[in-house]
Protein backbone atom coordinates (compact mmCIF):
# COMPACT_ATOMS: atom_id res chain seq x y z
CA UNK A 1 0.00 0.00 0.00
CA UNK A 2 1.12 3.48 -0.95
CA UNK A 3 0.27 6.30 1.36
CA UNK A 4 1.41 9.53 -0.32
CA UNK A 5 1.30 12.59 1.52
CA UNK A 6 3.10 16.31 1.80
CA UNK A 7 4.88 15.66 4.43
CA UNK A 8 5.91 12.19 3.77
CA UNK A 9 5.32 10.34 7.16
CA UNK A 10 2.35 9.42 8.87
CA UNK A 11 3.28 11.19 12.37
CA UNK A 12 0.87 12.00 15.26
CA UNK A 13 0.22 15.39 14.40
CA UNK A 14 -0.59 14.62 11.12
CA UNK A 15 -4.51 13.20 9.62
CA UNK A 16 -2.50 10.39 8.57
CA UNK A 17 -1.80 8.60 12.18
CA UNK A 18 -4.95 6.61 12.50
CA UNK A 19 -4.21 5.39 9.34
CA UNK A 20 -0.69 4.52 10.44
CA UNK A 21 -1.83 3.04 13.37
CA UNK A 22 -4.63 0.79 11.80
CA UNK A 23 -2.34 -0.57 9.34
CA UNK A 24 -0.08 -1.45 11.71
CA UNK A 25 -2.32 -3.04 13.77
CA UNK A 26 -3.67 -5.13 11.00
CA UNK A 27 -0.14 -6.37 10.00
CA UNK A 28 -0.50 -4.63 5.95
CA UNK A 29 2.63 -3.21 5.18
CA UNK A 30 2.97 0.37 3.38
CA UNK A 31 4.96 2.58 2.48
CA UNK A 32 4.60 6.74 3.10
CA UNK A 33 5.72 8.82 0.07
CA UNK A 34 5.98 12.14 -1.40
CA UNK A 35 4.19 13.59 -3.95
CA UNK A 36 7.67 13.53 -5.70
CA UNK A 37 8.69 10.10 -4.90
CA UNK A 38 5.51 8.53 -5.87
CA UNK A 39 6.50 8.05 -9.44
CA UNK A 40 9.61 6.61 -8.10
CA UNK A 41 7.47 4.04 -5.95
CA UNK A 42 5.58 2.84 -8.46
CA UNK A 43 8.42 2.10 -10.73
CA UNK A 44 9.44 -0.64 -8.12
CA UNK A 45 6.62 -2.31 -8.32
CA UNK A 46 6.35 -5.00 -10.79
CA UNK A 47 3.83 -5.06 -13.98
CA UNK A 48 1.60 -7.60 -12.45
CA UNK A 49 1.41 -6.09 -9.11
CA UNK A 50 -2.03 -4.89 -7.00
CA UNK A 51 -1.50 -1.84 -5.25
CA UNK A 52 -3.95 0.71 -3.04
CA UNK A 53 -3.05 4.33 -2.88
CA UNK A 54 -4.24 6.39 -0.19
CA UNK A 55 -3.78 10.48 -0.82
CA UNK A 56 -3.54 12.60 2.26
CA UNK A 57 -4.46 15.93 2.32
CA UNK A 58 -4.88 18.67 -0.66
CA UNK A 59 -2.55 17.07 -3.15
CA UNK A 60 -5.10 14.94 -4.85
CA UNK A 61 -5.12 16.48 -7.99
CA UNK A 62 -1.46 16.09 -8.75
CA UNK A 63 -1.23 12.15 -7.71
CA UNK A 64 -4.36 11.51 -9.83
CA UNK A 65 -2.51 13.15 -12.71
CA UNK A 66 0.38 10.59 -11.95
CA UNK A 67 -1.04 7.08 -11.36
CA UNK A 68 -4.42 7.80 -13.60
CA UNK A 69 -5.07 4.75 -15.53
CA UNK A 70 -2.36 2.41 -13.84
CA UNK A 71 -3.60 -0.74 -13.89
CA UNK A 72 -1.57 -1.33 -11.20
CA UNK A 73 -3.74 0.42 -8.76
CA UNK A 74 -6.44 -1.30 -7.10
CA UNK A 75 -8.24 0.95 -5.05
CA UNK A 76 -8.07 4.52 -4.68
CA UNK A 77 -8.39 6.77 -1.08
CA UNK A 78 -9.09 10.62 -0.86
CA UNK A 79 -8.81 12.06 2.57
CA UNK A 80 -9.59 15.06 3.53
CA UNK A 81 -8.42 16.85 0.21
CA UNK A 82 -9.86 18.63 -2.56
CA UNK A 83 -10.29 17.30 -6.55
CA UNK A 84 -10.94 20.02 -9.29
CA UNK A 85 -13.25 19.10 -12.39
CA UNK A 86 -10.74 17.97 -14.43
CA UNK A 87 -10.12 15.41 -11.63
CA UNK A 88 -13.33 13.96 -11.40
CA UNK A 89 -13.30 13.61 -14.96
CA UNK A 90 -10.52 11.82 -14.95
CA UNK A 91 -11.85 9.25 -11.97
CA UNK A 92 -15.15 8.90 -13.97
CA UNK A 93 -13.16 7.50 -16.64
CA UNK A 94 -11.21 4.96 -14.60
CA UNK A 95 -14.05 2.66 -14.15
CA UNK A 96 -12.52 0.13 -12.57
CA UNK A 97 -10.59 1.53 -9.33
CA UNK A 98 -13.03 2.26 -6.59
CA UNK A 99 -12.44 5.15 -4.73
CA UNK A 100 -13.06 5.81 -1.38
CA UNK A 101 -13.71 8.97 -0.31
CA UNK A 102 -12.71 10.29 3.57
CA UNK A 103 -14.23 13.39 4.76
CA UNK A 104 -14.25 15.58 8.51
CA UNK A 105 -17.65 17.08 9.44
CA UNK A 106 -14.92 19.70 11.67
CA UNK A 107 -13.86 20.96 8.59
CA UNK A 108 -16.33 21.67 6.17
CA UNK A 109 -14.20 22.20 3.17
CA UNK A 110 -13.12 18.60 3.08
CA UNK A 111 -16.86 17.56 2.71
CA UNK A 112 -18.02 18.68 -1.11
CA UNK A 113 -14.59 17.34 -2.64
CA UNK A 114 -15.48 14.06 -0.69
CA UNK A 115 -18.66 13.95 -2.24
CA UNK A 116 -17.66 14.68 -5.72
CA UNK A 117 -15.07 12.26 -5.96
CA UNK A 118 -17.30 9.39 -4.21
CA UNK A 119 -20.06 10.20 -7.00
CA UNK A 120 -17.78 10.97 -10.19
CA UNK A 121 -16.50 7.05 -9.00
CA UNK A 122 -19.15 4.65 -11.05
CA UNK A 123 -17.14 1.46 -9.44
CA UNK A 124 -19.89 -0.68 -7.07
CA UNK A 125 -17.35 -0.29 -4.62
CA UNK A 126 -17.10 3.24 -4.36
CA UNK A 127 -17.66 4.59 -0.76
CA UNK A 128 -17.67 7.74 1.27
CA UNK A 129 -16.42 7.73 4.94
CA UNK A 130 -17.22 11.12 7.22
CA UNK A 131 -15.39 11.57 10.52
CA UNK A 132 -17.96 13.08 13.32
CA UNK A 133 -17.11 12.41 16.75
CA UNK A 134 -20.16 13.91 18.75
CA UNK A 135 -19.68 15.73 21.94
CA UNK A 136 -21.81 17.39 24.16
CA UNK A 137 -20.17 19.55 27.39
CA UNK A 138 -17.16 18.17 26.79
CA UNK A 139 -18.24 14.48 27.35
CA UNK A 140 -17.87 12.22 24.21
CA UNK A 141 -20.64 9.95 23.28
CA UNK A 142 -19.30 6.85 21.48
CA UNK A 143 -16.01 7.17 19.62
CA UNK A 144 -17.74 4.91 15.63
CA UNK A 145 -17.14 8.33 13.72
CA UNK A 146 -14.21 9.01 15.45
CA UNK A 147 -11.04 8.88 13.15
CA UNK A 148 -9.59 5.51 13.75
CA UNK A 149 -12.92 3.76 13.79
CA UNK A 150 -13.29 5.53 9.96
CA UNK A 151 -9.98 4.14 9.13
CA UNK A 152 -10.34 1.04 10.61
CA UNK A 153 -13.84 0.67 7.90
CA UNK A 154 -11.60 2.41 4.98
CA UNK A 155 -8.85 -0.49 5.37
CA UNK A 156 -11.79 -3.07 5.89
CA UNK A 157 -13.08 -2.30 2.44
CA UNK A 158 -9.04 -1.93 1.32
CA UNK A 159 -8.90 -5.71 2.26
CA UNK A 160 -12.14 -6.68 1.01
CA UNK A 161 -11.27 -5.33 -2.54
CA UNK A 162 -7.88 -6.88 -2.76
CA UNK A 163 -9.77 -10.27 -1.52
CA UNK A 164 -12.03 -10.47 -4.21
CA UNK A 165 -9.44 -9.12 -7.14
CA UNK A 166 -7.01 -12.01 -6.18
CA UNK A 167 -4.20 -12.70 -8.22
CA UNK A 168 -3.57 -11.11 -11.78
CA UNK A 169 -0.68 -12.32 -13.94
CA UNK A 170 0.36 -11.65 -17.38
CA UNK A 171 0.70 -15.15 -19.44
CA UNK A 172 1.50 -16.40 -22.91
CA UNK A 173 0.70 -20.14 -24.64
CA UNK A 174 1.13 -21.12 -28.06
CA UNK A 175 -1.38 -21.98 -30.51
CA UNK A 176 -1.23 -25.52 -32.72
CA UNK A 177 -0.61 -23.29 -35.65
CA UNK A 178 2.80 -21.09 -34.09
CA UNK A 179 1.23 -17.92 -32.49
CA UNK A 180 2.50 -16.62 -28.98
CA UNK A 181 -0.68 -15.53 -27.45
CA UNK A 182 -0.74 -13.21 -24.43
CA UNK A 183 -3.22 -12.64 -22.06
CA UNK A 184 -3.72 -11.68 -18.03
CA UNK A 185 -5.23 -14.27 -16.18
CA UNK A 186 -7.07 -12.86 -13.18
CA UNK A 187 -8.13 -15.22 -10.10
CA UNK A 188 -10.19 -13.97 -7.49
CA UNK A 189 -9.15 -15.40 -4.11
CA UNK A 190 -11.21 -18.49 -2.84
CA UNK A 191 -10.30 -21.27 -1.44
CA UNK A 192 -10.69 -23.44 -3.92
CA UNK A 193 -10.85 -23.57 -7.81
CA UNK A 194 -13.24 -21.14 -9.50
CA UNK A 195 -14.85 -20.66 -12.88
CA UNK A 196 -13.27 -18.69 -15.98
CA UNK A 197 -14.29 -16.66 -18.41
CA UNK A 198 -12.05 -16.09 -21.92
CA UNK A 199 -12.90 -12.69 -23.10
CA UNK A 200 -12.09 -11.82 -26.71
CA UNK A 201 -11.69 -8.52 -28.06
CA UNK A 202 -12.25 -7.37 -31.54
CA UNK A 203 -10.29 -6.77 -34.64
CA UNK A 204 -9.67 -3.48 -33.84
CA UNK A 205 -8.99 -3.67 -30.24
CA UNK A 206 -7.11 -5.93 -27.89
CA UNK A 207 -7.52 -6.89 -24.41
CA UNK A 208 -7.67 -3.50 -22.85
CA UNK A 209 -11.40 -3.17 -23.46
CA UNK A 210 -11.80 -5.74 -21.13
CA UNK A 211 -10.09 -4.57 -18.20
CA UNK A 212 -13.13 -3.74 -15.99
CA UNK A 213 -15.31 -6.57 -16.62
CA UNK A 214 -12.42 -8.82 -15.57
CA UNK A 215 -12.43 -7.33 -12.43
CA UNK A 216 -16.29 -7.19 -11.95
CA UNK A 217 -15.84 -10.74 -12.56
CA UNK A 218 -13.18 -11.47 -10.27
CA UNK A 219 -14.84 -9.51 -7.87
CA UNK A 220 -17.92 -12.31 -8.67
CA UNK A 221 -16.08 -15.60 -7.78
CA UNK A 222 -14.85 -15.78 -11.90
CA UNK A 223 -11.50 -16.03 -12.76
CA UNK A 224 -10.93 -14.02 -16.43
CA UNK A 225 -8.30 -14.83 -19.09
CA UNK A 226 -8.52 -11.93 -20.94
CA UNK A 227 -6.28 -12.33 -24.56
CA UNK A 228 -5.01 -10.49 -27.40
CA UNK A 229 -5.98 -12.47 -29.85
CA UNK A 230 -3.38 -13.41 -33.46
CA UNK A 231 -1.99 -10.04 -34.84
CA UNK A 232 -3.43 -7.76 -31.78
CA UNK A 233 -1.62 -6.31 -28.50
CA UNK A 234 1.70 -8.62 -27.38
CA UNK A 235 0.63 -11.41 -29.90
CA UNK A 236 2.36 -10.31 -33.48
CA UNK A 237 5.32 -12.76 -33.17
CA UNK A 238 3.92 -13.85 -36.79
CA UNK A 239 2.45 -10.72 -38.36
CA UNK A 240 -0.28 -7.55 -37.28
CA UNK A 241 -3.97 -8.34 -37.80
CA UNK A 242 -4.29 -6.25 -40.69
CA UNK A 243 -1.07 -8.25 -42.45
CA UNK A 244 -3.30 -11.07 -42.18
CA UNK A 245 -5.55 -12.85 -44.87
CA UNK A 246 -8.95 -13.21 -44.39
CA UNK A 247 -8.77 -16.84 -43.88
CA UNK A 248 -6.33 -15.80 -41.70
CA UNK A 249 -7.93 -14.07 -39.58
CA UNK A 250 -10.74 -16.98 -39.64
CA UNK A 251 -8.24 -19.00 -38.14
CA UNK A 252 -8.36 -16.77 -34.97
CA UNK A 253 -10.67 -19.80 -33.31
CA UNK A 254 -7.30 -21.78 -32.50
CA UNK A 255 -6.41 -18.72 -29.97
CA UNK A 256 -9.37 -19.34 -27.86
CA UNK A 257 -9.25 -23.23 -28.19
CA UNK A 258 -5.51 -22.62 -26.84
CA UNK A 259 -6.56 -21.03 -23.98
CA UNK A 260 -8.49 -23.89 -23.14
CA UNK A 261 -5.83 -25.76 -22.87
CA UNK A 262 -4.03 -23.19 -21.10
CA UNK A 263 -6.92 -23.36 -18.25
CA UNK A 264 -6.52 -26.96 -18.18
CA UNK A 265 -3.24 -26.75 -16.63
CA UNK A 266 -4.09 -23.98 -13.80
CA UNK A 267 -4.55 -25.61 -10.71
CA UNK A 268 -6.52 -22.45 -9.36
CA UNK A 269 -9.32 -22.64 -12.30
CA UNK A 270 -12.17 -25.15 -13.13
CA UNK A 271 -11.71 -25.72 -16.60
CA UNK A 272 -14.96 -27.86 -16.52
CA UNK A 273 -17.17 -24.31 -15.75
CA UNK A 274 -15.68 -22.04 -18.97
CA UNK A 275 -17.82 -18.99 -20.52
CA UNK A 276 -16.44 -16.85 -23.55
CA UNK A 277 -17.32 -13.59 -24.41
CA UNK A 278 -16.49 -12.66 -27.82
CA UNK A 279 -16.69 -9.36 -30.09
CA UNK A 280 -17.44 -9.43 -33.40
CA UNK A 281 -14.52 -11.53 -34.49
CA UNK A 282 -13.62 -12.23 -31.03
CA UNK A 283 -17.18 -13.45 -30.72
CA UNK A 284 -16.75 -16.02 -34.38
CA UNK A 285 -13.22 -17.06 -32.31
CA UNK A 286 -15.41 -18.07 -29.33
CA UNK A 287 -18.22 -19.99 -31.23
CA UNK A 288 -15.93 -21.79 -33.30
CA UNK A 289 -14.01 -22.87 -30.16
CA UNK A 290 -16.85 -23.98 -28.05
CA UNK A 291 -18.06 -26.67 -30.89
CA UNK A 292 -17.41 -29.51 -29.43
CA UNK A 293 -16.44 -28.59 -26.48
CA UNK A 294 -18.63 -29.45 -23.30
CA UNK A 295 -16.68 -27.47 -20.49
CA UNK A 296 -17.67 -23.86 -22.64
CA UNK A 297 -20.59 -23.75 -20.80
CA UNK A 298 -21.50 -19.99 -21.70
CA UNK A 299 -21.34 -17.52 -24.91
CA UNK A 300 -21.52 -13.78 -24.54
CA UNK A 301 -21.88 -12.83 -28.40
CA UNK A 302 -21.55 -8.61 -28.57
CA UNK A 303 -23.05 -7.85 -32.08
CA UNK A 304 -22.10 -7.97 -35.52
CA UNK A 305 -21.83 -11.73 -35.41
CA UNK A 306 -24.34 -14.35 -37.66
CA UNK A 307 -23.01 -17.91 -38.00
CA UNK A 308 -21.07 -18.82 -40.61
CA UNK A 309 -22.04 -22.75 -41.30
CA UNK A 310 -24.84 -24.51 -39.91
CA UNK A 311 -22.26 -26.61 -37.31
CA UNK A 312 -22.12 -23.42 -35.56
CA UNK A 313 -26.16 -22.67 -36.00
CA UNK A 314 -26.57 -26.14 -35.06
CA UNK A 315 -24.55 -25.71 -31.76
CA UNK A 316 -26.12 -22.18 -30.86
CA UNK A 317 -29.46 -23.16 -30.98
CA UNK A 318 -29.09 -26.43 -29.64
CA UNK A 319 -29.31 -25.91 -26.05
CA UNK A 320 -26.17 -26.83 -24.70
CA UNK A 321 -24.99 -23.38 -24.35
CA UNK A 322 -26.29 -20.89 -22.73
CA UNK A 323 -26.10 -18.00 -25.22
CA UNK A 324 -26.43 -13.79 -24.32
CA UNK A 325 -26.69 -12.13 -27.78
CA UNK A 326 -26.16 -8.68 -27.49
CA UNK A 327 -26.71 -6.63 -30.74
CA UNK A 328 -28.35 -2.41 -32.26
CA UNK A 329 -31.56 -1.54 -33.87
CA UNK A 330 -29.14 -0.17 -36.33
CA UNK A 331 -27.87 -3.51 -37.52
CA UNK A 332 -30.99 -4.72 -38.57
CA UNK A 333 -30.02 -8.27 -40.28
CA UNK A 334 -27.33 -9.12 -37.66
CA UNK A 335 -30.16 -8.23 -34.93
CA UNK A 336 -32.94 -10.30 -37.14
CA UNK A 337 -30.69 -13.21 -37.09
CA UNK A 338 -30.08 -13.03 -33.84
CA UNK A 339 -33.90 -12.92 -32.98
CA UNK A 340 -33.73 -16.25 -35.20
CA UNK A 341 -31.62 -17.87 -32.99
CA UNK A 342 -32.90 -17.51 -30.09
CA UNK A 343 -36.69 -18.71 -31.34
CA UNK A 344 -34.94 -21.68 -32.31
CA UNK A 345 -33.21 -22.22 -28.69
CA UNK A 346 -35.11 -24.41 -25.98
CA UNK A 347 -36.96 -21.88 -23.57
CA UNK A 348 -34.54 -20.29 -21.17
CA UNK A 349 -31.43 -21.00 -23.32
CA UNK A 350 -30.75 -18.31 -25.50
CA UNK A 351 -32.13 -14.02 -24.78
CA UNK A 352 -31.02 -10.83 -26.72
CA UNK A 353 -30.95 -7.66 -25.66
CA UNK A 354 -31.11 -4.63 -28.77
CA UNK A 355 -30.09 -1.32 -28.08
CA UNK A 356 -31.01 1.55 -30.15
CA UNK A 357 -28.38 2.88 -32.75
CA UNK A 358 -25.20 1.28 -34.01
CA UNK A 359 -22.49 0.96 -31.70
CA UNK A 360 -20.40 -1.80 -32.11
CA UNK A 361 -19.23 -4.27 -29.52
CA UNK A 362 -17.51 -2.84 -26.72
CA UNK A 363 -18.76 0.53 -27.71
CA UNK A 364 -21.97 -0.46 -25.89
CA UNK A 365 -20.33 -0.42 -22.67
CA UNK A 366 -20.51 3.62 -22.70
CA UNK A 367 -24.19 3.54 -23.84
CA UNK A 368 -25.20 1.50 -21.31
CA UNK A 369 -22.57 1.59 -18.08
CA UNK A 370 -24.67 -1.20 -16.79
CA UNK A 371 -24.02 -3.33 -19.58
CA UNK A 372 -20.46 -5.09 -17.94
CA UNK A 373 -22.05 -5.32 -14.65
CA UNK A 374 -25.14 -7.54 -15.92
CA UNK A 375 -22.61 -9.42 -18.02
CA UNK A 376 -21.11 -10.41 -15.03
CA UNK A 377 -23.76 -11.36 -13.17
CA UNK A 378 -24.75 -13.76 -15.78
CA UNK A 379 -21.61 -15.38 -16.22
CA UNK A 380 -21.54 -15.85 -11.90
CA UNK A 381 -24.89 -17.15 -11.89
CA UNK A 382 -24.05 -19.59 -14.79
CA UNK A 383 -21.05 -20.90 -13.74
CA UNK A 384 -22.75 -21.26 -9.96
CA UNK A 385 -19.44 -18.73 -8.94
CA UNK A 386 -19.26 -18.15 -5.20
CA UNK A 387 -19.77 -15.14 -4.44
CA UNK A 388 -18.47 -13.25 -1.30
CA UNK A 389 -19.87 -10.13 0.30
Amino acid sequence: MLVVSGHGRCAADHDGSPLAAELDRRGVPWLDVTVDGLSEALDRLSDDASVAVVVLGAIADEVIGIIAGDGRVAVLVLAYGDVGADTCWLLGRWENVPVIAVADAGRPQTLGPAVRAFRACSHPDADLEVVTPLSFEGEDFGDSDAPHAVFGRVVDRILASFATLGSRRDVAFTTDDGWEIHGTLTVPSRPHRVPVTVLLHSGRSDRAVFVRLAGLLARLGVASLNVDWRGRGLSQNRATYFQLSAADRAEGWRDAAAAMAFLTDQSDVDADRVAMIGVVHGAEHAVAAAIGDPRIRMLGVLTGFVPRNDEERRHLTSGEVEVLYVSCSGHGPVTGVMRQLVAATPPGRASLRVYPGGAIGYQLFSVDPRLEDDLARWVAAGLDAEVVS
